[in-house]
């Protein structure tokens, strides 16, 4: 069962309500393009009805999966609420003051790719190669305690979309985790079902997607970067995401047509 929102929205939990107890579970998830599906929780009735709540997930598109059927095989839901999270958008003050990291949001990449930093705000990457996803501390030449990169690859000739193939982490918070752990690539689709993994306050989940076309990517989501008590760098961090943003002139004139 899909559900789409007309427009993404900051959502924070979801309620559901059932007839005669004929839905006893099931799963809800999320996706910013309709290709990859990322799931936020399962849900469990107790008395006709069940309540999920997560930290906050600014998608559209929604879907129930894994509907189970309690005491009918006629599954029957009477009513659906998404619960609705705080914008992050507002109204601009002049003069524009710098911004400040979310309270505690997942921050992401999906898709070809999407992201969303510290900030809550919200670009597409156009430049291929490896980039720096988040660096603790966010300066280089300090001792680092965490660093996520990923390969950007361009699926095809020219301004073709680009996609994460490669993901990797290292620094002195990942020391306890396996070498294998550590690394991701899109082809490895063996590796079970994606986890949260935990460096330090920071827990890191890289979940394995698909284009209706076969393309395989990798998707990154991260928590807790507000518990990491350091200024965090990179592209998901409160760098600069400006150039890594911008087409190449070529890619912009193509896009113009």
């Amino acid at each position: 069962m899909e559900l789409d929102l007309q427009s993404s929205r900051t959502i924070v939990g979801f309620e559901l309500s059932s007839l005669d107890n004929r839905v006893s579970s099931c799963e809800l998830q999320w996706s910013v393009d309709g290709v990859s599906w990322i799931t936020a929780g399962t849900l469990m009735t107790t008395n006709n009805a069940a309540t999920i709540q997560f930290p906050d997930i600014y998608a559209r598109l929604w879907k129930l999966i894994n509907i189970q059927s309690g005491n009918s095989d006629w599954p029957a839901i009477t009513e659906m609420q998404f619960l609705i999270g705080q914008s992050t958008s507002s109204p601009t003050p002049s003069p524009t003051p710098d911004p400040t990291p979310t309270s505690d949001p997942i921050i992401s990449a999906v898709g070809d790719p999407h992201l969303v930093n510290v900030y809550g705000q919200r670009f597409d990457l156009y430049q291929p190669g490896v980039h720096p996803l988040i660096r603790i501390p966010r300066w280089v030449g300090r001792r680092t305690a965490f660093l996520m990169q990923a390969m950007a690859t361009r699926i095809g000739d020219g301004c073709a979309e680009l996609y994460f193939t490669q993901i990797n982490i290292t620094g002195m918070w990942a020391r306890r985790h396996r070498a294998a752990d550590l690394t991701w690539a899109a082809e490895d689709v063996g590796r079970g079902k994606a986890k949260w993994r935990k460096f330090h306050q920071i827990s890191v989940k890289v979940v394995y997607g698909h284009t209706l076309l076969g393309t395989r990517y990798l998707n990154v989501l991260v928590r807790g970067l507000n518990k990491a008590n350091f200024a965090i760098g990179g592209l998901l961090g409160e760098d600069d995401h400006a150039a890594a943003g911008t087409p190449s002139t070529g890619c912009r004139h193509l896009q113009s047509l």
